[in-house]
């Protein structure tokens, strides 16, 4: 948009010159009479014909950018739900690494669980598509904290595979006793940054879904739409939250009844 308004300025200078050249040529040339109407005509006609179709392109690359900002929007809530899911089985994962550490000091044997942490994807180009400083600011800090933890559960899972490798080959219960000690302290602070992605995520996906409630429409709604993109009150958002926490209930409630379901099914074979 600045370009845009830098070149009608630009315009605006260059017609005022020629016209300024017209008269004086006007003058010296023809004696003083007045400038010939169809010239004028002329100069103003190729003047706001030129201004027509910058504005044009200005207004359709503002809805271009406009539309490429709800797409992104789009993508991100697709995006952080993966990351509240794999947030959710890191947790049961890391829940179910207690009970098999535990196992192993009552039995004190080695006990290998098979169950690996999930690593998280997201997609940082978003950040290009998006519009606006705020929401940009909070992808990019959450796209650092989800690189960070991702290389904190990949060195969690390689620890955890070579203690299961180098206890079975020397057949030490001791080694992997004490090593198991570390992993836990290590899974209760991994989890406790979990719930912190988990809970910007969330806050991530609330802010996602107030900004996508404003769609782009035609191009005489465009500089509205952009403005009422930054005007967010927290009832929107407290509106959000209750709905996001309705859903997370159904979904632990229909979760619970497909498990049981399938235990039903098992048992019952």
């Amino acid at each position: 948009m600045i370009k845009f308004f830098e070149s009608i300025l630009v315009s605006v200078v260059i017609f005022f010159f020629l016209i300024v050249t017209l008269v004086v040529s006007n003058k010296v040339f023809a004696g003083g009479g007045f400038i010939n109407s169809e010239v004028i005509s002329a100069f103003f006609g190729a003047f706001f014909a030129f201004l027509f179709i910058k504005f044009g392109d200005a207004m359709s690359k503002l809805y271009e950018r406009r539309a490429k900002h709800y797409n992104a929007l789009v993508k991100l809530e697709f995006d952080l739900n993966k990351v509240i899911f794999v947030t959710n089985i890191n947790s049961l994962i890391f829940n179910d690494y207690k009970n098999t550490f535990k196992n192993a000091r009552e039995i004190n044997k080695i006990v290998y669980n098979p169950l690996q942490l999930q690593l998280f994807k997201f997609n940082d180009s978003l950040m290009m598509e998006l519009f606006g400083a705020n929401i940009i600011n909070k992808v990019l800090n959450y796209n650092f904290d989800i690189e960070s933890i991702n290389i904190e559960l990949e060195t969690l899972n390689s620890y955890y595979k070579q203690l299961i490798e180098t206890s079975m080959s020397n057949l030490s219960v001791d080694t992997y006793l004490v090593n198991i000690s570390v992993i836990e302290k290590k899974v209760d602070i991994l989890d406790q940054e979990l719930k912190n992605i988990n809970r910007q995520a969330e806050d991530l996906l609330i802010l996602s879904r107030v900004l996508m409630n404003h769609k782009p429409f035609f191009m005489r709604f465009m500089f509205w739409t952009m403005n009422k993109c930054k005007k967010i009150s927290k009832d929107d958002l407290k509106k959000e939250r209750d709905f996001l926490n309705k859903q997370k209930l159904e979904f632990s409630k229909t979760s619970k009844e497909k498990r049981w379901d399938l235990i039903d099914k098992i048992l019952n074979k």
